[in-house]
């Protein structure tokens, strides 16, 4: 249950994935209203985990700015749903330090690269 709330592409058997913008505004609006809060704290512990190591790429001299060509999406792509996660975490997990190490990691985001 906690996995399939987690997934942004579910594709039937020979069906392909909906284009990224599309599958990033149906997962922000499914994280805006599911009413399931472990599936919130998975998926905010997890999106923190990527946000750590883009952090760490964009801090490492081997790879710096070169680490936004890793994803589907341009640099503005990715902190546009990295930002759009921030505004859902804290706003439903809100006081929590598990949104506020995310939203911290993301702003961080912005002043490295």
């Amino acid at each position: 249950e906690i996995v399939d709330g987690l997934s942004d592409a579910n594709p039937g058997p020979g069906e392909s994935k909906a284009p990224w913008k599309e599958r990033k505004l149906t997962y922000l609006d499914h994280l805006a209203t599911v009413e399931d809060d472990s599936i919130l704290k998975v998926s905010c512990a997890d999106k923190l985990h990527n946000a750590r190591s883009i952090l760490s790429d964009l801090n490492d001299p081997r790879v710096g700015v070169a680490v936004w060509d890793k994803f589907n999406a341009s640099r503005d792509g990715t902190l546009w749903y990295y930002d759009s996660l921030v505004e859902i975490f804290e706003r439903r997990l809100a006081e929590t330090r598990l949104a506020s190490e995310f939203a911290a990691t993301v702003a961080a985001f912005h002043s490295v690269g």
